[in-house]
């Protein structure tokens, strides 16, 4: 069965091809099916999602909830956000999902659903279907079937992940004061030989270079005020990123690496500043930026664990090196 899904307003209008065009306006839509159900919108690829949908409009777009199995969801993020690495690392990537995906379900991070389908959830770009992109490795999923991270307390714990981070990873408290993840602490991410676990990575190091009065202008919403291009002040207050001075001869501010990050990011694009931990240097009308790492920094790093996996270590012994204080349960979660 065929249905074409339009927003209008507040309400979903459901046309079912079969049999001809017949169109119905609905507050919102519930579809169960026998098979999964694969989702397509104009111009992107072909979606497939569990055996349940609920479809709600709003100002005329289309908010679409699905009801995945774990299991499921679990092996589908794995082979988005690492797909390409060794079986180990990729066995170590699904227990952060899993256990991601349990704190979420416990402590839902939406209105409506425990999880969304944005990396700032965990990407997930739907489930396997043999007529729709590529096929998804149950196995590990499999081989750590109901592994997560707990705390004291028998939770499962706040979980994270990044690319690259260039040697070091930071404590969950540091980068996100407030964050309540006291055991999710900082680990000097070296090999034996005293090299970077990540340096095989494009963004173990890195270097963009920008105009200097775009730069200003795109860190106005961090200082509230213009800033004078020539003058400008760009500083780590330590060697992590966490905290920066920002500002000009008329002064200067404390603003947290996070936010200044995200900004320029939304800027000049990720690809160009790509983590907090980076030196800005003036060189004429432009500042060069040279940084380390891709993304936050705190907890697994996905390229570091790809090569623990490649030199021998196991999912346990990766998790146990980036998550020292944590604990691994198998068992019911729920």
């Amino acid at each position: 069965m065929i249905v074409r899904l339009e927003g209008r307003g507040r309400r979903v209008r459901a046309c079912y091809a079969e049999g001809g065009p017949r169109c119905r306006d609905l507050p919102e839509l519930e579809l169960s099916c026998e098979v999964p159900v694969v989702l397509a919108t104009p111009g992107g690829t072909p979606r497939t999602f569990g055996h349940r949908l609920r479809v709600k409009a709003q100002g005329g777009r289309l908010k679409v909830t699905a009801r995945v199995e774990v299991e499921g969801y679990v092996a589908a993020v794995v082979h988005k956000e690492l797909g390409n690495a060794p079986l180990e690392a990729k066995k170590a990537q699904a227990i952060l999902a899993r256990t991601y995906a349990a704190r979420a379900i416990q402590d839902p991070r939406h209105e409506g659903a425990p999880l969304c389908d944005a990396q700032h959830c965990q990407a997930f770009a739907g489930l396997f279907h043999s007529k729709y992109g590529a096929s998804i490795d149950p196995e590990p999923a499999q081989s750590t079937l109901s592994e997560i991270l707990i705390e004291s307390d028998d939770r499962p714990t706040p979980v994270f992940f990044h690319a690259t981070c260039g040697g070091r990873t930071v404590a969950a408290n540091r980068m996100w004061p407030g964050a309540q993840a006291p055991d999710l602490v900082a680990i000097d991410d070296r090999a034996p030989d005293g090299s970077a676990w990540c340096k095989g990575s494009a963004h173990h190091r890195w270097r963009a270079k920008v105009d200097a009065a775009e730069l200003a202008r795109a860190l106005v919403p961090l200082v509230e005020r213009s800033l004078d291009p020539r003058t400008l002040r760009l500083v780590q207050e330590d060697d992590d990123g966490v905290v920066w001075r920002i500002g000009d001869r008329a002064g200067i501010r404390r603003v947290p690496g996070a936010r200044l990050q995200s900004t320029l990011g939304r800027a000049f694009g990720y690809d160009q500043v790509r983590s907090a931990r980076f030196t800005a240097r003036r060189r004429g009308t432009s500042v060069v930026i040279e940084g380390e790492g891709l993304g936050h920094g705190v907890g697994l790093c996905q390229a570091g664990a790809a090569a623990r996996a490649q030199a021998g270590q196991d999912a346990h012994a990766i998790i146990e090196a980036y998550f020292p204080k944590l604990r691994l349960k198998t068992g019911p979660w729920r």
